[in-house]
């Protein structure tokens, strides 16, 4: 894997230039969670990030890094990182600021769209649970999602986080997922109705398993 160590400028650098590498989400680490990065130990807050090798397609894939290594990629790739709102499931802390936390503040003139606001919970919260992502390409919907959007996210776009779910290494579905992190941490209440009755409603016309529920 090219992204397990990424410490230094010039190590950096030369992954940018071999690589197409494309921020998803901005996250809270949970207390006590152990997951590494590719410049060490996580720390509080953490990106995740996409990659696919410029010269080869298929060598694709996501890995962790902390914040203020994530903010070094991000200036090698000129993107601002006020784009990138931070994700921060639990409920007994400022989750992050409405849109960008999770659940959409009352507060605010633009919300996202309910199903589209459960799509974005689903990516970050399975980013919070696994250590790695399969190589699911997630990047053109969380762009999607992530933005105050008054319309819906396509079917195709659920489908696709239904297949990453499947991966899932005990073989759970998203509604376990999300128990078994609560059973261990305050998560906030996130449901993901819409996304099980679009499932649901594509399964009267393809063979698809439910792996939201």
């Amino acid at each position: 894997m090219p992204f397990q160590h990424c410490r230094g400028h010039e190590v950096k650098q030369r992954l940018v230039n071999q690589y197409n590498i494309t921020p998803l989400s901005y996250i809270k680490l949970l207390p006590n969670q152990d997951k590494q990065g590719c410049c060490g130990v996580l720390r509080d807050k953490y990106y995740v990030f996409e990659y696919q090798n410029k010269a080869n397609a298929n060598e694709k894939g996501s890995f962790f890094v902390g914040y203020d290594c994530g903010e070094q990629f991000l200036d090698l790739l000129n993107i601002d990182k006020n784009r990138y709102k931070l994700f921060n499931p639990l409920a007994t802390e400022n989750n992050g600021g409405g849109l960008g936390g999770g659940a959409g503040g009352a507060g605010n003139a633009l919300q996202r769209d309910q199903l589209n606001q459960e799509v974005y919970n689903a990516i970050n919260l399975i980013c919070v649970a696994w250590n790695t992502l399969p190589r699911n390409s997630i990047q053109s919907i969380l762009n999607f999602v992530r933005n105050p959007n008054s319309r819906r996210t396509d079917d195709w776009a659920i489908k696709t986080v239904n297949t990453l779910i499947s991966h899932d290494y005990h073989n759970r579905t998203l509604f376990q997922i999300v128990q078994d992190l609560s059973n261990e941490y305050n998560l906030r209440n996130f449901s993901f109705e819409l996304m099980n009755e679009t499932i649901e409603r594509l399964q009267e016309n393809e063979d698809i398993e439910n792996h939201i529920l």
